[in-house]
């Protein structure tokens, strides 16, 4: 199942300018510029004791990546792994290639000044915390960069190596509460599909993705025949068995790339790549069959089974989500006049 994509980073900003002829960096000592492309620094030895991080560092200048090297070494509860590039473009085919708990970005590189550079990486990367360094103390520009999703923001020469040890930790700390809250803000609790709510979210942006790659989408309208029967008869937990079962029938007939929700009581909804009508029927066989797996293996005080109806919207056909559920939902209700009471008491 598809994950929901972090929101955007806020529009770009102008890049970030320094006064001529000031001091780039933390310390006057080190000076020169990193030769050669990225650096993949050497792991600290492990210690016991000490929590590892995976340090992207995006540092051009030599004398600063070897002064936050410094800092970061001396760690008292975090060992940071730390990979250093020099450029945006290195940075961005970094964190495509390899993992990461957390990057360091200074906002003036060769191929990339300001905010537009993080908001770059932001979207490239947005599965990592990210927290800015500047040469700038620019309250107006700190404020901007964590409207638009930054972790904190760095001052060079006001960083010493306790604050900014600390300041990663807590960032990537952050971070993971954070996406911890977005994932409870779009998932159904009961079945760990998506919510109405996250449904509508990725479903605009996957229409938008068929209408712009000219590819057939079908909206898929279920829900569990008897629902109230089965409350009543045997109890709510019974039901939220029945719910869960059909989530996991839902997940064993549709692809990881297509977008499975739970509406809200007994509504499922799904998104995905079709061709044809003749595929709504083979993926709707497929349907039934685990239907009838779960019914012969379960043994329960019912049998389970499930109503669907779809509409396939074909390239050039232009229909916002709500018309689409509008469509299925008016299929769904003819397949259930014209099906067989199917709720029965298993013997």
């Amino acid at each position: 199942m598809v994950q929901p994509p972090d929101a955007s980073p806020g529009p770009h900003d102008a890049p970030e300018r320094r006064p001529q002829g000031a001091a780039r960096l933390l310390a006057p000592t080190f000076e020169g510029e990193i030769k050669g492309g990225p650096a993949s620094d050497q792991a600290e030895p492990s210690t016991p004791g000490k929590i590892p991080l995976r340090l992207l560092l995006v540092e051009d200048n030599a004398g600063d990546a070897r002064l936050l090297r410094e800092y970061l070494a001396q760690a008292d509860s975090v060992r940071f792994e730390i990979e250093t590039v020099v450029r945006l473009s290195e940075a961005m085919d970094a964190t495509r290639e390899r993992d990461f708990d957390i990057v360091l970005l200074d906002l003036s590189l060769p191929d990339g000044s300001g905010l537009d550079t993080y908001i770059t990486l932001a979207r490239e990367a947005p599965h990592l915390p990210i927290v800015l360094l500047t040469g700038l103390d620019d309250d107006a520009l700190a404020l901007r960069a964590v409207q638009a999703g930054a972790q904190d923001y760095l001052v060079k020469g006001q960083v010493n190596e306790n604050s900014l040890a600390r300041s990663l930790l807590y960032a990537v700390e952050r971070h993971r509460v954070q996406s911890q809250l977005k994932t409870l803000s779009v998932q159904d609790a009961l079945t760990g599909l998506y919510n109405r709510r996250g449904f509508l979210a990725l479903a605009e942006q996957h229409l938008k993705t068929a209408a712009r790659e000219s590819r057939a989408v079908a909206l898929f309208y279920a829900d569990l025949d008897g629902m109230k029967q089965i409350n009543d008869r045997f109890g709510h937990h019974e039901g939220d068995w029945a719910l869960i079962k059909a989530a996991e029938v839902l997940r064993a007939t549709f692809r990881e790339t297509d977008v499975l929700a739970r509406l809200g009581g007994d509504e499922f909804t799904v998104l995905a790549w079709m061709r044809s009508g003749e595929d709504i029927e083979r993926v709707t066989q497929r349907l039934n069959e685990h239907v009838q797996a779960v019914n012969e293996h379960a043994r329960h005080a019912f049998t389970l089974a499930i109503s669907v109806g779809a509409t396939l919207v074909q390239p050039g056909d232009v229909f916002s989500v709500g018309e689409l559920l509008a469509r299925a939902d008016i299929a769904l209700y003819e397949a259930k006049r014209n099906k067989p009471r199917t709720i029965l008491p298993s013997s």
